[in-house]
């Protein structure tokens, strides 16, 4: 499993920069550099409301359809260490994963 660091302030679940689930998906299937990734999990925090009741989540699965990343094997990213990015996002498509390799 990856270590993840998430700098997407305002998605309800980032709590402290680690994500509060189990498990991401990395979406650009078609990818040839990070910005066409995004995080499909993300969601833009509304108000108040996040997910930090949860324990943020160091350690977790990342489904990726980034076949052409070089830390893709059978849609399961094998990096060490992985970073989501985005400022103040909206949307999925205004995050990226950083850590993307182009084979």
């Amino acid at each position: 499993m990856a270590k993840l660091n998430c700098s997407v302030k305002n998605c309800t679940n980032n709590y402290d920069s680690y994500c509060c689930i189990n498990e991401i998906k990395v979406v650009g299937a078609h990818a040839s550099a990070a910005e066409a990734t995004c995080c499909e999990n993300f969601q833009e925090s509304k108000g108040a409301f996040t997910n930090n009741i949860q324990t943020p989540n160091t350690d977790l699965s990342i489904n990726c359809e980034a076949t052409n990343c070089n830390h893709n094997y059978n849609c399961t990213c094998e990096a060490d260490y992985v970073d989501i990015n985005g400022a103040w996002d909206h949307e999925c498509g205004e995050t990226k994963c950083s850590s993307f390799s182009c084979k």
